[in-house]
């Protein structure tokens, strides 16, 4: 980006090698911001998985996640439904959450402007495991790759 950025001709800003010259630094910001996210990611992943199970409120963890995702509450308007048919969970606290927050993320960022955007989070147990879903009515998985 440097090499790029001492390209610019700061003389005669219309030169019109300068264009080019944005173009290819915003495209190595963004693939520098995407590698920076990877990083965190793989972070995030890392420390996931060494926190030991912890006993903790299926009412509380999903009350944090939407605190933490306030300013997107806010924009979206959601109407939350939950199904907690487990309010005690025994499981990694970090993991649960960071699953939570990307999955309710999602919702309040993928939604149709058709309709306003509901969400429903459910926990239940089966067996000898929990089920946490998140379910919503957004634009999906093929209307994902066109915004």
């Amino acid at each position: 980006m440097i090499g790029l950025a001492g390209l610019f001709n700061r003389q005669q800003l219309s030169d019109p090698g300068n264009g080019e010259i944005i173009e290819r630094l915003n495209d190595t910001a963004q693939r520098i911001d995407q590698i920076l996210k990877d990083v965190s990611h793989l972070l995030r992943i890392r420390e996931s998985q060494a926190p030991p199970p912890v006993h903790f409120s299926s009412r509380e963890i999903i009350d944090n996640c939407l605190a933490r995702l306030r300013e997107s509450m806010d924009l979206a308007h959601p109407k939350i439904e939950l199904e907690l048919e487990v309010l005690e969970l025994f499981a990694s606290k970090e993991y649960v959450q960071q699953i939570l927050l990307n999955l309710i993320e999602n919702a309040l960022t993928f939604y149709s402007n058709d309709r306003p955007p509901e969400i429903k989070i459910r926990v239940q147990q089966t067996n000898e495991f929990y089920l946490i879903a998140v379910e919503d009515n957004g634009i999906g998985k093929i209307g994902r790759a066109h915004v």
